[in-house]
This record gives C-alpha cells, sequence and structure tokens, in this order.
C-alpha cells in the first residue's frame, strides 16, 4: 500500500503517526554499533564535498502559466530543494565527514553552487579518504545523478547509501 492507495483524508490522519528522519536514526544506530566495537576510526576524520549532477526532470520549478509569443522565463528553484545552477548545469553538493575505513560519518546536501570552507594543509592533503568515500557512495546510481525532486528525499537516498556502505564494511 503506498501513499496512492488512501485519500487526502486518510493521509492527513495518518502522517502525523509515521516516524520522522528514520533513515538517519538507522545510519547512528549502525554507528554505534559500529563505534562500540571500535571499528570507527576517529584519528582520520576527513570533511569534505563533492558535486552531483541533478537529472533535469528532478528541477521541480515552478510552472508559470504560457504566455502565447513570449519567452519563458528560467525555471525558479525553491531553497529547501538544494539545486544549484551553475555553468554545468543543475546540481548538488554533497558535504560529508568520512572516518579512514571510507565510511561516511555525517552528511549534508546543499545547492551546488554553495562554497566550501578553506580547509588547514595537513587535513587538505589527508582529503583522499573522504574522496574514496565519495566514489564509494557514486556508485549507487541515485546519488551519482539525482533524481529526487526534493532535498530531504536526495538526503534519504544518500542516507541509505550511507548505511549500505556500513553494512558491507
Amino acid at each position: 500500500m503506498g501513499r496512492s492507495d488512501l485519500s487526502d483524508g486518510e493521509w492527513t490522519r495518518l502522517e502525523p503517526h509515521l516516524p520522522k528522519y528514520t533513515w538517519e536514526k538507522v545510519l547512528r544506530a549502525v554507528q554505534a554499533d559500529a563505534d562500540a566495537e571500535g571499528r570507527i576510526d576517529w584519528s582520520v576524520v576527513s570533511v569534505d564535498s563533492a558535486v552531483c549532477r541533478v537529472h533535469q526532470h528532478a528541477a521541480g520549478a515552478r510552472r508559470l502559466a504560457r504566455v502565447p509569443g513570449r519567452r519563458r522565463s528560467p525555471a525558479w528553484h525553491r531553497d529547501d530543494e538544494g539545486i544549484g545552477r551553475s555553468r554545468g548545469g543543475l546540481t548538488t553538493k554533497i558535504h560529508l565527514a568520512s572516518d579512514g575505513g571510507c565510511r561516511p560519518l555525517a552528511v549534508l546536501i546543499t545547492p551546488g553552487q554553495w562554497g566550501d570552507a578553506p580547509q588547514q594543509r595537513d587535513r587538505y592533503a589527508r582529503r583522499n579518504e573522504v574522496e574514496r568515500t565519495v566514489n564509494a557512495l557514486k556508485d549507487f546510481r541515485a546519488v551519482a545523478t539525482r533524481f529526487d525532486k526534493r532535498a530531504y528525499v536526495f538526503q534519504g537516498t544518500v542516507t541509505v547509501a550511507a548505511i549500505r556502505l556500513w553494512l558491507r564494511s
């Protein structure tokens, strides 16, 4: 049974009882188990970000009534979509922290044009751990190319990919 099987009234009554942030809680539980077993290398925590392409149908732009003979204005994006426009097209940026075992510890989704904070030279030299983590996440097609219209849905997609990386190690 899915959302489409319920009427709007049924969904309104059911929605407050649904769990919030379920995938983040599962990720935290998996990480807590790994930490209790001593499998997290806290001495080698790296932070970096990576850009993911956004599929054209994931733009979720507000639609305007088309007026004959008038040019269409550029697509507008809501602030909470996490989609940025750059010279390369629509992008989303995944900021993440990873441990020495190339497993994600924390994930943040922002629009693609947002910049990174400058890093200290010694931390920048250890960036390869987080780059390998990004490559492992991008092995999942839904992470490499964002198909989700909303940022919170894409956050869940990345979190599920992170859970799979933790379960594999």
